[in-house]
């Protein structure tokens, strides 16, 4: 105790001095400093929601992918992939709730299916559309438009395989014609396109879904679907379509996650409208240096 108080006395009156001069309004603004935070984080969405912002969180960056088209069935096509977008430094506040809307894969149908649903954060602070469903006899594309930054769905084209989900800086692959076209690979990370049986040598006119995206980062490019129905595999750690089934079997093939296009379907009775698409996504990211496409957005 003694040591302490000798401290004390060696205290200089000029300092005492200048302590004393602090007046309230200083002390208001020391009080209003805001402290930087190190809080480093991420949450993704599967379905619609609410996101909470953590304590110290002033700003997010976030991926949207809108949910795949439905394939139709009739000899008609499949459905476009969903859009992907993304926005860097969105300003929040810590504690508020933040609406997230997660857009589900489009239904089949006959002879139209519908169309993805479209993912969005906060509104309009990032928006994702969803690819167009398919319809009889004709060409729809993906997903367009949106706030972020990404490509636009795939086609899904007449007797084909489903589109492949958006990429980060590119579109995703077409699917394939039942006439002879092949299916397209993704670009920029997108899905690739599904496969149909484009020889008719297989007996599996049921079209293959189209690839998913992921949603930590830009990544490798989806494949296209090979010939006999073969799914799009997904770009960017998204999973690939499902393959379609032989022709007079049900089970056309489904959209990859995240946002793949379904498979188109055959117009045989008792048979599957068409593939279901893959639903869309969002994934939340927080912290220092942290931005989409793929700077430091893996998981911490």
């Amino acid at each position: 105790m003694a040591n302490e108080v000798e401290k004390f006395n060696t205290v200089a009156i000029a300092d005492i001095e200048k302590a004393n001069t602090i007046s309230g309004s200083d002390i208001q603004e020391i009080n209003g400093l805001e402290f930087l935070s190190d809080v480093s984080g991420q949450q993704v969405f599967l379905s619609t929601g609410t996101f909470t912002v953590p304590a110290g969180v002033t700003s997010v960056s976030v991926v949207c992918v809108g949910g795949g088209g439905g394939g139709s069935s009739d000899f008609s096509s499949g459905g476009g992939g969903g859009e992907l977008s993304y926005v860097n430094n969105i300003s929040v506040t810590p504690g508020a709730g933040i609406a997230v809307v997660v857009g589900a894969g489009g239904s089949r149908g006959e002879p139209s299916a519908t169309t993805g649903g479209a993912t969005t954060f906060n509104s309009s602070s990032c928006t994702a559309n969803g690819g167009v469903g398919g319809a009889f006899g004709s060409v729809h594309a993906g997903g367009t438009g949106g706030t972020g930054t990404g490509g636009a769905g795939g086609a899904g084209n007449s007797r084909s395989g489903g589109g492949g989900a958006a990429g980060y800086s590119g579109n995703g692959g077409a699917g394939a014609l039942f006439s002879g076209i092949n299916a397209t690979a993704g670009a920029g990370g997108g899905g690739g396109g599904g496969g149909a049986d484009i020889n008719n040598s297989h007996g599996a006119s049921q079209g293959g879904g189209g690839g998913g995206v992921g949603l930590i980062a830009a990544g490798g490019n989806g494949a296209a679907g090979a010939d006999a129905g073969i799914g799009g595999t997904g770009g960017g750690g998204g999973s690939g379509g499902a393959a379609g089934t032989a022709f007079g079997s049900a089970g056309p093939g489904t959209g990859g996650l995240h946002g793949g296009g379904g498979g188109a379907g055959t117009p045989l009775a008792g048979q599957n409208n068409g593939g279901i698409g893959g639903k869309g996504g969002v994934r939340i990211i927080f912290g220092a240096g942290r931005a989409y496409p793929s700077t430091n957005t893996a998981d911490v």
